[in-house]
């Protein structure tokens, strides 16, 4: 298993280019407001601003469990596309799972994909996980 949070951070700068938007603020437009999260997020950020976006998102125990459960819907909060649901399944189908490591020997069968750790269970088990292994 490989933590790739620097990909993440590596990412921020294109996405901030590519949508003419401070990355910062992009979590609450497209998540925290559509969700109606009841508390603010904030991003951990480095001395001259530049936020972590792979493992720095700070939240309130409060709002943890909305995106587990719009990732439960589908993609959806209260009727409102939040995520497509092309990816909602491309998680849900999981990655390798032969590159998920034997460390997790209480996790028999997972895998993880696009930062989510999911079961092979018939619950459709997923969790988010700031590492991820192999994709």
């Amino acid at each position: 298993m490989v933590c790739r949070t620097a990909d993440a951070d590596a990412l921020a700068p294109v996405i901030a280019r590519a949508t003419q938007r401070p990355v910062a603020a992009l979590p609450g437009e497209r998540f925290w407001e559509p969700m109606g999260m009841a508390n603010e997020a904030f991003l951990v950020v480095d001395p001259v601003g530049t936020p972590f976006f792979g493992c720095g998102l700070a939240r309130a125990l409060a709002d943890l469990a909305r995106p587990g459960e719009m990732v439960m819907h589908g993609g959806t909060w209260n009727g409102r596309r939040i995520v497509p649901e092309a990816a909602i399944a491309r998680i849900r189908a999981g990655g390798d799972r032969a590159a998920f490591p034997a460390s997790f020997a209480t996790l028999p069968g997972w895998s993880s994909r696009s930062r989510w750790w999911v079961g092979q269970d018939p619950n459709g088990t997923v969790m988010a996980r700031a590492c991820t292994a192999g994709t």
